[in-house]
């Protein structure tokens, strides 16, 4: 796949792969997301990954997805897809209360949808554009 390849290497032979990572002091490179995930929330970028980990601390949140969907006034909002532990029941208000002290105001999801499951790949990943779809679907 030629072209695909060209899309990824620059002119100098570096491949770019579309990951986002930060480094400490010490030199530790620590990925925080994919660049095709950020959400742009008006002048904002959010890291769905920072987010998602933050609601997996929640002793009743098995799963996370944190996706952006399109918004008229501010280009995207955020939406956090949770799945639940079995026989847990949270509401949106007490999943938005768990964070709220955690995180800068504008990371905080703008809905939050509890879900049964998460569309997946064939190995296991979420795959956040048919979520995006889901959640527009039921949106709208």
């Amino acid at each position: 796949m030629p072209e695909k390849t060209k899309e990824t290497t620059d002119g100098d032979g570096w491949f770019y792969t579309g990951d986002l990572a930060s480094m400490d002091e010490e030199g530790y490179v620590r990925i925080v997301g994919r660049k095709k995930e950020v959400i742009v929330k008006g002048e904002y970028k959010i890291y769905p990954q920072e987010i998602e980990g933050i609601f997996l601390t929640h002793p009743n949140v098995a799963e996370a997805a944190i996706i952006g969907i399109t918004d008229i006034a501010l280009g995207e909002i955020t939406c956090a897809c949770l799945r639940l532990r079995r026989g847990s029941k949270n509401s949106e208000e007490e999943l938005k209360d768990f964070i709220k002290n955690k995180m800068e105001d504008y990371k905080i999801p703008d809905k939050i949808m509890i879900i049964d499951h998460f569309p997946r790949t064939a190995t296991g990943k979420i795959r956040k554009i048919d979520l995006q779809s889901h959640i527009k679907s039921v949106i709208l």
